[in-house]
């Protein structure tokens, strides 16, 4: 591998990272730790409080951005890296876990409901096309000023869907929980499976086909890796009893029959969410500018519904970003890149949710995280930050260890994606974190390996995953 010929982005997690960096400095950071320029910088359409520009949606949620007294907007930022000659590209994630609309969360299969958005749904994919197409304005303009004043030449370059946790997984006394099954997800799920409505009957029992490929193991969901498109009944079958997961073996219900109902269950989830992106991708008049996919990296990625082998497809999109270390992939037909974290935005974005949860007044009155007290809350946070501190690709070595770059850039790796957070940063935002009072402060401190169940059964997340 020639560094010098990679191709890297500086990916900006949250719009809280610019109160302790700014753009400058986060340009001059990237070049030192990768000892490569950034070509351009990614930036958030949302951010873990709302909607960082005025919308017909929701209030505008201002920035504060490092060494200036005015609080800014999404323009703003833009023009900031835009000047700098950083192309920018944006990231547009679909759970919106600010909007408290119940009608567009998400429902499990037992029918409970959890505060993030469907975005399947008819209502949530309006709402992502019509932020997106706004933003992407913005960015646009901001783009042309930064070169009409300094002579940088900027542009806006493309926008990535990121569908790392759009179906967040979860289990409970070997129960699996998964996502999403409202109303409209059935039905187009019905749709794209031939059994139709009858698929879905499989799974609103226990055992149930999950439990072949999937397994609640206490501190995490343990999981088969090797599930690809055209996984055969009986190669599900060896792989749960190597595994020892439920294989039907000495049950009633059918074997085989249990195993094709869950390769058919993989692939009309996987129809169904590429539907939805294209759909999403065709409302935004991208004219030119990329279509990106941000998926973990797995064969098959339960959080996200997706093959990652059956996204490598111009119908799809024009560039795949997934965490290199998880499995070899062999793309030849759309680029990718590598992007330089575990599960790539998972752990990410679970931290920033949750340090704007902790502080959120709804959420430390209404939901579950009011049970727990503020030194309960502050040692949750303290745990997510070791988590997304622990998940980090950070060292130079590690740009070696890529799959070799494509040498005419037409398809393959062009390049990596790089974070722009660290422990410093991370460290400062949870010690300036205000946590208001819970409806119940009374309660005792719970020990350290209560607090990451804890933090587990509030994420939805899986603290021994990754």
């Amino acid at each position: 591998m020639n560094e010098n010929f990679e191709k890297s982005l500086i990916y900006v997690p949250d719009m809280a990272v610019l109160s302790q960096r700014n753009a400058e400095e986060i340009q001059r950071e990237h070049r030192k730790r990768w000892g490569v320029d950034a070509e351009g910088v990614v930036l958030p359409v949302c951010t873990a409080t709302g909607v960082p520009f005025k919308n017909d949606f929701t209030a505008e949620k201002t920035i504060r951005y490092k060494g200036r007294a005015e609080e800014f907007l999404l323009g703003d930022v833009v023009a900031e890296f835009a000047r700098l000659g950083l192309d920018i590209y944006l990231t547009l994630d679909p759970t919106l876990h600010f909007i408290k609309s119940d009608s567009l969360h998400i429902v499990d299969i037992s029918g409970d409901s959890s505060a993030q958005a469907c975005f399947s749904k008819k209502r949530t994919r309006k709402l992502l096309v019509n932020l997106a197409k706004k933003a992407i304005e913005i960015a646009t303009e901001a783009c042309a000023r930064a070169r009409g004043a300094h002579g940088a030449d900027a542009k806006t370059a493309g926008i990535a869907i990121n569908f790392t946790d759009i179906l967040p997984v979860g289990a409970s006394n070997e129960r699996i929980e998964l996502n999403c099954f409202c109303n409209e997800c059935r039905e187009q799920l019905a749709g794209y499976a031939p059994r139709g409505k009858r698929l879905i009957e499989f799974f609103e029992t226990f055992p149930n086909p999950w439990n072949m490929a999937l397994k609640d193991a206490g501190s995490g969901i343990g999981q088969i890796d090797e599930l690809e498109w055209d996984i055969s009944p009986d190669r599900i079958i060896g792989l749960s009893k190597m595994k020892g997961f439920e294989s039907f073996e000495d049950r009633e219900q059918d074997s085989q029959e249990q195993a094709a109902a869950l390769r058919e269950y993989l692939r009309a989830r996987h129809t169904q969410v590429t539907e939805t992106v294209k759909d999403l991708f065709a409302g935004m008049d991208l004219d030119g500018k990329k279509r990106i996919l941000i998926t973990e990296g797995s064969h098959y990625d339960w959080t996200s519904g997706t093959f990652l082998k059956k996204l490598d497809d111009p119908a799809i999109c024009d560039e795949l970003w997934f965490d290199p270390t998880a499995n070899e992939f062999d793309i030849r037909k759309v680029q990718y890149r590598s992007f330089l974290w575990k599960r790539s935005t998972y752990f990410l974005n679970a931290f920033f949710q949750f340090l704007n949860q902790s502080q959120d007044r709804y959420m430390r009155t209404y939901t579950g995280l009011a049970r727990h007290t503020v030194d309960d809350v502050r040692n949750l946070l303290e745990l997510r930050k070791r988590q997304v501190l622990s998940s980090g690709i950070t060292e130079k070595l590690d740009l070696s260890l890529l799959p070799d770059l494509d040498e005419k850039g037409e398809v393959g790796r062009i390049g990596f994606v790089a974070p722009c957070i660290d422990e410093n940063i991370c460290a400062s935002l949870v010690g300036k974190a205000k946590v208001p009072e819970g409806i119940n402060e009374n309660q005792l401190n719970d020990d350290p390996k209560e607090m990451l169940n804890k933090l587990a059964g509030l994420m939805g997340l899986n603290p021994g995953a990754g």
